[in-house]
């Protein structure tokens, strides 16, 4: 039988307008122009980590060893987007992920050992649970929190690994990639223009200077953060139209609540609930903060009509304060005044969280008033916005605001504040592109972006991002290591025999690649004063410390953190060897020193 060839203009016109479709959504997301721009500024970037040189890193950390190919590959990235912004119907994916790594991959990238030492911590629990399958009682408050490090050995079981510090030196951009997927759900379903929600989730990471994605359970835990909020914003939305009535503003308000349509069946709903208290468990189980901080934003999801009752917020504080009376007993046992303390009294918490940390030398203060001037910038955008944005839904507002009543809770340490704006800040961003976005606004009978508006909107971003990268790496200074440094410590390691001390010389947080192994063998001890050179000998003597490690960033941490006197190590180390202290060995950055007696394999 012959075949009927098709109608001409019938059967074909569905086809080609759904090859149109796919070619629309195509251009979309990836434009000629843009694109070209961004791969140039990527190969530039590669240049600039190329010729870095870290051996030569001044005061001021990582910014000091950036040359000029840097910040043109910077303001490349950043034009690429706006560029790609400017187009109608954009979806800038490409660019926002160039951004992320041109701000999050440029340390590891120049810097050959993983920076931060309390990322080295964390790789030693992990190794002491992959050891020995359960957690080290009483050695350490983290361990009463150990579902990142119980992860982590898993993990390294499945890998093949058997070296948690593999992961330590990628983790930042890691986690920073995957941060994006719920930030993009979150500005999808909070912001209706999709360029403001743009422009907001690249200020999220313009603006990210906390230096809280290393390789540690805040860094999962934020993504657990995103991950629920991002889930109930997404399938919980007010129903239509709003609630009126009689009566003032809080009673319409409060006959608002729950009044709340899901987006999935109820089959479904079920099945999202369910994933979500599997989040909680782990959030509970893996962190000591976080918890809170997604109390208090699933009750500001609440109050704005995005959940449909109490239920998940209260559930999760339940959990969250059952972990804490009975997990971990043995952590606050005897020592309910660090739980407690700080509790109610903003005045102290402030104190502990701002002036105590605005101290040192010229240059690291310069570094944190940076921070502060980088975060209130920040802020000030999204206050503006907050005030424009009239009669409309005030989610992002309560979500950016609500994380800060967790201060009365306490110091935490001094970080609270600093936690505290990073939960607040992928809402804060949002509310700051609602601002910028006024920018991309075209004139009336047109589509076209004008150049002076585009090019002002790129200055803005570059200016956040260049200050990120000096305020981010500011610390590299004393919290990156060299090569030399981490050989100091994986020779002492193996010199080390069980039950002997090893010394660090700076107190409060140790400035050295260590801890990642024989946790719980071998004893971990810092000086217990650093006025000066003379109390750091005299504290380490008095401890008994068999072995004593000396270099060059904990150096600098004396002088710029601590405010001791230019090459106060020498001091130290001549007053240990006037103690009985010998030289065991040295590198150029490093030098580890024995006590007499101390015994170990000659090398």
């Amino acid at each position: 039988m012959t075949q009927l060839a098709p109608m001409p203009g019938v059967a074909q016109a569905p086809a080609r307008r759904a090859s149109a479709r796919t070619r629309a959504r195509r251009s979309t997301l990836v434009s000629p122009g843009p694109t070209l721009l961004l791969v140039v500024g990527l190969l530039i970037w590669l240049w600039a980590v190329r010729v870095a040189d870290p051996s030569s890193m001044g005061d001021l950390g990582l910014s000091t060893v950036l040359g000029w190919q840097y910040w043109i590959a910077l303001v490349a990235v950043i034009a690429s987007l706006v560029w790609a912004l400017a187009r109608p119907h954009s979806r800038p994916v490409f660019p926002v992920v160039g951004l992320i790594i041109v701000l999050f991959a440029t340390a590891p990238a120049i810097e050959g050992i993983a920076r931060l030492p309390t990322g080295w911590v964390h790789a030693g629990f992990i190794n002491y649970i992959a050891l020995h399958g359960d957690v080290l009682t009483g050695y350490d408050a983290r361990f009463s929190w150990p579902g990142f490090f119980s992860l982590g050995a898993v993990l390294d079981a499945i890998t093949g690994q058997h070296d948690p510090t593999v992961y330590l030196r990628w983790a930042p951009l890691f986690f920073e990639l995957a941060y994006l997927a719920p930030l993009r759900v979150i500005a999808k379903s909070t912001v209706p223009d999709a360029r403001a929600g743009w422009i907001g989730t690249a200020l999220f990471y313009a603006a990210n200077w906390i230096d809280q994605d290393y390789f540690s359970p805040q860094a999962l835990n934020m993504l657990f953060f995103l991950v629920v909020v991002a889930a109930v914003v997404a399938f919980w939305r007010p129903r239509s139209p709003v609630i009126t009535g009689e009566g003032g503003v809080a009673r319409r308000w409060w006959r608002g609540l729950g009044q709340v349509d899901a987006t999935l069946g109820a089959r479904r709903q079920i099945g999202l609930e369910l994933v979500l208290l599997v989040i909680f468990g782990a959030c509970v189980a893996s962190h000591q903060f976080t918890p809170y901080a997604l109390v208090v934003a699933l009750f500001a999801l609440l109050w704005t009509r995005r959940l449909p009752g109490p239920e998940l917020p209260l559930i999760l504080g339940l959990m969250a304060v059952a972990w804490l009376s009975f997990a971990t007993e043995t952590f606050w046992s005897g020592h309910l005044s660090l739980v407690f303390k700080g509790v109610g009294s903003l005045g102290s918490v402030l104190g502990q969280n701002v002036s105590q940390r605005v101290t040192g030398a010229l240059d690291h203060r310069l570094i944190i008033d940076l921070r502060l001037f980088l975060g209130l910038a920040l802020i000030t955008l999204a206050a503006a916005a907050a005030l424009r944005r009239r009669g409309k839904s005030r989610t992002l507002e309560f979500l950016a605001a609500t994380p800060f009543l967790l201060l009365a809770g306490g110091s935490y340490g001094g970080e609270a504040l600093l936690r505290c704006f990073l939960f607040s800040l992928p809402f804060t961003s949002l509310l700051a592109g609602t601002v910028l976005v006024g920018l991309l606004r075209s004139p009336r009978h047109t589509t076209r972006v004008p150049t002076g508006q585009a090019l002002a909107l790129v200055a803005v971003i570059v200016c956040f991002a260049a200050l990120l990268t000096v305020v981010r790496g500011g610390n590299d200074a004393f919290e990156s290591f060299t090569h030399d440094e981490r050989a100091a410590v994986t020779t002492v390691y193996r010199v080390a025999t069980a039950g002997q001390r090893l010394g660090a010389t700076t107190t409060s947080t140790d400035q050295l690649p260590w801890r990642d192994q024989d946790v719980g063998r071998l004893i971990f001890v810092d000086p217990v004063a650093a006025n000066n050179a003379g109390d750091v000998a005299h504290s380490l003597e008095r401890q008994r410390v068999n072995w004593v490690i000396l270099t060059q960033n904990e150096e600098r941490w004396g002088e710029l953190v601590a405010g001791l006197a230019l090459g106060w190590q020498s001091q130290v180390q001549r007053d240990l060897m006037a103690k009985g202290y010998t030289i065991y060995h040295q590198w150029p950055t490093a030098t580890i020193l024995e006590h007499t007696g101390s015994p170990h394999p000659k090398h």
